[in-house]
């Protein structure tokens, strides 16, 4: 990305037993780059991290180890292939589905508009006349890529040009990282990479901060223009091999660490700003160590579940949903279980199924267990989900974006075999939505799961719960948690492709029929070009048969919110 200007780089470290960076982060253009910058700059001291771009001019061509000292983290817009393969780090790097890069690199370009401040307005402007004399044109995408080369090169396979030594091709990207130790993710699984980076770097668990970014929704027309979507795509046949084989082969991080002990010491030795924490977390063999092991259950699902976060008096039931990790997350914050850190950094549903932290209602004795259940005093909540909304997300996550690796859940995997009536099931082939739906709701013999069955079962006595919460309304529980509780609390607010509603899911058109019926393997690459499009009339009143208990239950929330507001 081009950059104005650029400064020399402050006192370097002075650590003789290093002859490199231990760090590289290779930042491809529009991949949250600029957010990772900002943490190693926190983290480090800004005078400690070497970034092209401002310590150098971005059009450097070698490798600037006279300026980069003994300066221990290094990255900016340049490829592996910038870096002498004598140098030993980590080399690091995020990815993105390449339709979505290219979308926002050309927003990036051409609408100055979109910038969230007058100093990046001012930035983007220049960058726009600079393009403008390029060939670019701000109000065809489709022509700018025709037209402009130099747009055009800088969304075509730019992202295995990035990991390569030789060819933008996915074949040489691991030939070229073989021997690398590497750390690469994904932007949709962009908290497993910085969980995984911040373990590695031994830093404290914080929200990522969000920068560069424009307004919602500005990507929805692009997407809705078949022929560039499918120009893009064309041109990233390697970036979608590359992004599909992290999402998939390795569930969205790729990582190789020839000794990762090793590796580990040496990153965590490097030395943090004034002010900063570490954070030692266990390895998993020392998890008996923090917490019991857990016994036989005192209660029967779904009470099991239910989640207590002692001394603020709160009880949530879990439902499986988009909300449900941010609003457990929370509990624990709030909680008084030990060892909340080694917890979130092992996964806690790993913990909580093998261990008794006291975060389950069901680690307490019996007498405990009754006197909260019949306690007026717990603020007792859960989160419902919009019914054809729900159904909708199992399907994109589950049986189209992760359909390759359903061998590894047995019944999802029966279920697609049970479609297709054959013994083994033809994962890359798939079943199309309706089919889905078609034996979700089968009166006999349909395939029950936890993922969609009924939220009115997850909630027996739902009448007991102080509140019941829309996912897509967690100020509500905010604000009721301050009033009720006194507790300043600040939710991660759920990705919006996760909180369609029934009307914005459902489209009784001849776009919708077809994608309705369309197998699996036969959909677009993205699903925002059709996730709004798979719900026809008789498959929504299908569903609304199916789980008339849970559209109550979720119009209850929405009237309950109603009538909080008129008071």
């Amino acid at each position: 990305m081009p950059t104005a200007e650029f400064s020399p780089p402050g006192p370097p470290w002075h650590l003789p037993d290093m002859s490199g960076p231990e760090l590289v982060f290779l930042h491809i253009p529009k991949t949250a780059g600029t957010s990772q910058q900002n943490a190693f700059n926190e983290y480090y001291g800004p005078d400690n991290v070497f970034w092209i771009g401002k310590h150098c001019p971005p059009g450097i061509r070698r490798y600037p180890r006279a300026l980069v000292g003994e300066r221990r983290i290094v990255g900016g817009h340049k490829p592996l292939s910038f870096y002498p393969r004598s140098l030993d780090p980590l080399y690091s790097a995020i990815l993105r589905d390449p339709v979505a890069r290219a979308i926002s690199l050309f927003a990036f370009y051409t609408r100055p508009d979109l910038a969230v401040s007058g100093r990046d307005e001012k930035a983007r402007s220049g960058l726009l006349k600079q393009y403008l004399a390029r060939g670019i044109d701000p109000d065809s995408m489709l022509r700018s890529i025709r037209n402009c080369r130099p747009f055009r090169r800088e969304i075509s396979n730019l992202q295995c040009r990035y990991l390569s030594r030789k060819r933008a091709t996915f074949t040489d990207v691991c030939k070229s990282l073989r021997d690398c130790d590497h750390l690469i993710g994904t932007m949709g699984h962009h908290d497993l990479y910085r969980r995984e980076l911040w373990q590695l770097l031994d830093w404290t668990e914080e929200a990522p901060a969000k920068v560069n970014r424009g307004r919602d929704n500005y990507a929805d027309a692009y997407l809705q223009d078949a022929e560039l979507v499918q120009l893009i795509a064309e041109l990233n046949s390697e970036d979608r091999k590359l992004v599909d084989f992290v999402e998939t082969e390795h569930q969205g991080l790729w990582v190789n660490l020839k000794d990762g002990a090793r590796r580990r010491r040496r990153l965590r030795s490097l030395p943090i700003a004034p002010g900063r924490k570490r954070v030692r977390l266990p390895d998993w063999e020392e998890a008996p160590d923090l917490w019991s092991p857990r016994g036989a259950g005192k209660l029967r699902w779904p009470l099991n579940r239910a989640l207590v976060a002692q001394p603020c008096r709160l009880l949530y039931m879990p439902i499986p949903g988009a909300a449900d990790r941010v609003i457990q997350r929370m509990m624990l914050r709030l909680s008084s279980v030990e060892h909340k850190d080694a917890l979130l950094a092992f996964g806690m549903e790993r913990v909580l199924e093998e261990f008794a932290t006291g975060l389950l209602l069901d680690d307490r004795d019996m007498p405990e267990i009754q006197a909260i259940l019949a306690s007026r005093d717990y603020f007792k909540f859960a989160i419902v989900y919009e019914p054809v909304a729900r159904l909708v997300n199992v399907y994109v996550q589950r049986f189209f974006q992760l359909r390759e690796r359903l061998p590894q859940w047995p019944r999802l995997h029966q279920l697609v075999a049970d479609v297709q009536g054959r013994a083994v099931a033809d994962c890359a082939a798939g079943i199309s939505f309706r089919q889905f739906v078609s034996a979700v709701t089968a009166p006999q013999g349909g395939h029950k799961h936890w993922l969609w069955r009924s939220q009115s079962r997850y909630l027996p006595g739902s009448d007991n719960y102080d509140r019941l919460y829309r996912a897509d309304r967690l100020q509500l529980l905010e604000a009721d948690l301050q009033r009720v509780r006194g507790l300043s609390v600040r939710l991660e607010p759920v990705a919006a492709d996760q909180l369609l509603t029934a009307t914005a899911v459902t489209c009784p058109q001849v776009a919708g029929d077809l994608y309705a019926d369309m197998p699996a393997g036969d959909l677009p690459h993205d699903p925002a070009c059709w996730r709004d499009q798979l719900v026809d009339e008789a498959l929504l009143d299908l569903i609304k048969g199916y789980y008339a208990r849970d559209f109550t239950l979720y119009n209850r929330a929405a009237d309950k919110e109603l009538e909080v507001a008129r008071k």
